[in-house]
């Protein structure tokens, strides 16, 4: 299929829109990876195709969106599955996204991680604690008991404090100041009994 070709607004099938979003996505990291390693000066040609595969992308997440209904929702945003652990944010009734959250299951030091992200204009509106909130509940029913939320840095005080409202508790207790990013473990069994 020529990725260049396609009319999303003639698509109809759900699985068809995810199938070339895969594709869009490979072709996008291939050319961004020529972007990031080219040895001579990228070519017009090279940053135009870039720039349409990323509009293309983001047209067919919207196409997807309108194709299915959320997967879950509090009355106030609805979670639209971008793949297995992945959602975007959306508020009710809009199929526009106003964030994301994920879900990373890790083997390392922390056994669970979720990564969230509220854009700018819609911060404020505690959109992420009830992203987290609902993520959160289907990880307990789905049998984890405890997750690991990380703060990029210590200077983002909102991310911080959503956390915190969450149920996050700091990893490194309360002693330490940390400069980098600040992981806070979140028991999910006691989070819920509330």
């Amino acid at each position: 299929m020529d990725l260049y070709k396609v009319k999303v607004s003639e698509l109809t099938d759900l699985k068809k829109v995810k199938k070339i979003m895969r594709q869009v996505k490979l072709e996008l990291d291939v050319l961004e990876e020529d972007l990031l390693f080219c040895y001579e000066m990228p070519t017009k040609e090279l940053k135009n195709k870039c720039q349409y595969l990323s509009m293309l992308r983001n047209a067919l997440r919207q196409r997807s969106y309108e194709l299915q209904d959320p997967i879950y929702s509090d009355g106030t945003i609805d979670l639209y599955q971008d793949n297995t652990d992945c959602f975007s944010i959306c508020l009710t009734g809009q199929k526009v996204p106003i964030g994301e959250i994920k879900y990373i299951a890790t083997k390392n030091i922390v056994p669970g991680n979720i990564s969230y992200r509220i854009y700018e204009p819609y911060q404020g509106h505690h959109y992420a604690l009830r992203a987290l909130r609902i993520v959160g509940e289907q990880l307990l029913e789905s049998g984890i008991t405890q997750i690991y939320i990380t703060a990029t840095n210590n200077q983002n005080i909102p991310s911080m404090k959503t956390i915190e409202e969450f149920g996050g508790k700091p990893y490194w207790g309360d002693s330490e100041k940390l400069s980098g990013p600040v992981p806070y473990k979140c028991n999910l069994e006691e989070i819920y009994s509330k």
